[in-house]
C-alpha cells in the first residue's frame, strides 16, 4: 500500500505487502517466482545496486508511529526496522 514496486531490466518485478512479504514476479505473465517473510511491513522504497557486477535488491523494512493515524490496521503488525539485502542469481 505505501511501499513502491522495483522492476529491474532482466525481467523481475519486486513488491512488498503490510505483513511483511515480499515478492519477486515475472514482469511478463505475473508468475510469482520467490517470496521472504521480512517480519515487518513493507512502507519505503527498495532499491538496486551492483557490485563487482553482482545485482542486489536492498529493502528496508518496519513501521514506527505514522501508522497510527494513516493505517491503524498496521498496529497489528510486527515493528521493528531493518534492511535486507538479495543477491540476484547469475
Amino acid at each position: 500500500m505505501t511501499a513502491s514496486v522495483l522492476t529491474t531490466g532482466g525481467g523481475l518485478v519486486f513488491a512488498g505487502g503490510p505483513a511483511g512479504k515480499y515478492w519477486a514476479f515475472n514482469d511478463s505473465t505475473g508468475e510469482l517466482l520467490w517470496e521472504f517473510q521480512c517480519g515487518s511491513g513493507h512502507h519505503s522504497s527498495p532499491s538496486t545496486y551492483t557490485v563487482d557486477g553482482k545485482q542486489y535488491i536492498a529493502v528496508p523494512v518496519g513501521y514506527g508511529a505514522w501508522t497510527e493515524g494513516f493505517y491503524p490496521g498496521a498496529l497489528a503488525q510486527a515493528g521493528g526496522s531493518a534492511i535486507f539485502a538479495f543477491a540476484l542469481p547469475d
